[in-house]
Protein backbone atom coordinates (compact mmCIF):
# COMPACT_ATOMS: atom_id res chain seq x y z
CA UNK A 1 0.00 0.00 0.00
CA UNK A 2 1.01 3.86 -0.41
CA UNK A 3 1.16 5.01 3.23
CA UNK A 4 1.74 8.83 3.75
CA UNK A 5 1.32 11.43 6.58
CA UNK A 6 0.16 14.46 7.29
CA UNK A 7 -0.12 17.13 10.03
CA UNK A 8 -2.88 19.22 11.32
CA UNK A 9 -1.91 22.03 8.65
CA UNK A 10 -1.94 19.04 5.76
CA UNK A 11 1.88 19.28 5.18
CA UNK A 12 2.96 15.81 4.06
CA UNK A 13 5.43 14.71 7.09
CA UNK A 14 6.37 11.31 5.74
CA UNK A 15 5.57 9.05 2.64
CA UNK A 16 6.65 5.82 1.43
CA UNK A 17 8.07 4.85 -2.20
CA UNK A 18 5.31 3.34 -2.95
CA UNK A 19 3.19 6.12 -2.37
CA UNK A 20 6.15 8.40 -4.49
CA UNK A 21 5.04 5.80 -7.36
CA UNK A 22 1.33 5.66 -7.17
CA UNK A 23 1.41 9.92 -7.50
CA UNK A 24 4.70 10.70 -9.46
CA UNK A 25 5.89 12.66 -6.29
CA UNK A 26 5.44 13.71 -2.86
CA UNK A 27 2.17 15.73 -2.86
CA UNK A 28 0.71 16.14 0.65
CA UNK A 29 -3.15 14.65 0.33
CA UNK A 30 -6.00 15.43 -0.71
CA UNK A 31 -3.98 17.64 -3.40
CA UNK A 32 -2.99 14.52 -5.47
CA UNK A 33 -3.52 14.37 -8.61
CA UNK A 34 -6.58 13.02 -9.24
CA UNK A 35 -9.60 13.94 -10.42
CA UNK A 36 -12.07 16.98 -9.11
CA UNK A 37 -14.75 14.66 -7.53
CA UNK A 38 -11.42 12.50 -6.05
CA UNK A 39 -10.09 15.45 -4.44
CA UNK A 40 -13.29 16.41 -2.72
CA UNK A 41 -13.81 12.87 -1.62
CA UNK A 42 -10.03 12.53 -0.02
CA UNK A 43 -11.17 16.28 1.98
CA UNK A 44 -14.58 14.44 3.22
CA UNK A 45 -12.51 11.78 4.32
CA UNK A 46 -10.11 13.67 5.96
CA UNK A 47 -12.40 15.76 8.10
CA UNK A 48 -14.17 13.08 8.79
CA UNK A 49 -10.92 11.12 10.14
CA UNK A 50 -10.35 14.44 12.38
CA UNK A 51 -13.99 14.11 13.89
CA UNK A 52 -14.00 10.89 14.03
CA UNK A 53 -10.68 8.95 13.75
CA UNK A 54 -11.29 7.50 10.81
CA UNK A 55 -12.50 8.32 7.15
CA UNK A 56 -12.77 6.35 3.90
CA UNK A 57 -12.74 7.89 0.26
CA UNK A 58 -13.70 4.79 -2.53
CA UNK A 59 -13.36 4.94 -6.37
CA UNK A 60 -10.74 7.63 -6.81
CA UNK A 61 -9.46 8.02 -10.27
CA UNK A 62 -5.58 8.35 -10.52
CA UNK A 63 -4.88 8.22 -14.36
CA UNK A 64 -5.66 4.78 -15.16
CA UNK A 65 -6.31 3.59 -11.95
CA UNK A 66 -8.94 3.25 -9.31
CA UNK A 67 -8.06 4.11 -5.93
CA UNK A 68 -9.40 3.52 -2.25
CA UNK A 69 -8.15 5.16 0.63
CA UNK A 70 -8.23 4.74 4.54
CA UNK A 71 -7.36 7.50 6.46
CA UNK A 72 -7.24 7.55 10.31
CA UNK A 73 -6.13 9.61 12.87
CA UNK A 74 -3.36 9.02 14.67
CA UNK A 75 -0.12 10.37 16.44
CA UNK A 76 0.67 10.41 20.70
CA UNK A 77 -1.93 14.09 20.57
CA UNK A 78 -3.82 12.49 17.86
CA UNK A 79 -2.29 15.42 15.53
CA UNK A 80 -1.29 13.34 12.31
CA UNK A 81 -3.19 11.63 9.96
CA UNK A 82 -1.87 8.31 8.32
CA UNK A 83 -3.24 7.90 5.05
CA UNK A 84 -3.16 4.51 2.86
CA UNK A 85 -3.84 3.86 -0.77
CA UNK A 86 -4.69 1.03 -2.33
CA UNK A 87 -5.97 -0.47 -5.91
CA UNK A 88 -10.11 -0.40 -5.01
CA UNK A 89 -11.44 -3.44 -4.61
CA UNK A 90 -8.03 -4.52 -3.19
CA UNK A 91 -8.21 -6.64 0.13
CA UNK A 92 -6.22 -5.10 3.41
CA UNK A 93 -5.45 -7.96 5.35
CA UNK A 94 -4.03 -5.50 8.00
CA UNK A 95 -6.92 -3.51 8.77
CA UNK A 96 -9.51 -6.25 8.71
CA UNK A 97 -7.81 -8.60 10.94
CA UNK A 98 -7.63 -4.63 13.25
CA UNK A 99 -11.55 -4.07 12.82
CA UNK A 100 -12.03 -7.66 13.87
CA UNK A 101 -9.93 -7.68 16.99
CA UNK A 102 -11.75 -4.44 18.00
CA UNK A 103 -15.42 -5.50 17.64
CA UNK A 104 -17.15 -8.47 19.27
CA UNK A 105 -14.83 -11.29 17.54
CA UNK A 106 -12.25 -9.70 19.59
CA UNK A 107 -13.76 -10.04 22.97
CA UNK A 108 -15.03 -14.07 21.82
CA UNK A 109 -11.09 -14.66 21.30
CA UNK A 110 -10.64 -13.21 25.11
CA UNK A 111 -13.81 -15.26 26.83
CA UNK A 112 -12.39 -18.03 25.13
CA UNK A 113 -8.82 -17.22 26.80
CA UNK A 114 -7.18 -16.35 23.04
CA UNK A 115 -4.58 -13.01 23.20
CA UNK A 116 -3.91 -11.41 20.20
CA UNK A 117 -2.09 -8.43 19.49
CA UNK A 118 -1.61 -6.65 16.64
CA UNK A 119 1.41 -4.15 16.39
CA UNK A 120 2.09 -1.56 13.50
CA UNK A 121 5.15 0.77 13.80
CA UNK A 122 3.17 3.81 15.25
Amino acid sequence: AAVAMTDRAGRLICANDAFKTMFGGFAAPPGLPLDEAGVEALGRAARAAWRDGRGVAERLRAGPRILAAAVTRSGEEGDVLVWRFTADGEHDLAETVATLLDDEHGDRLGEAGIMAALMSSD
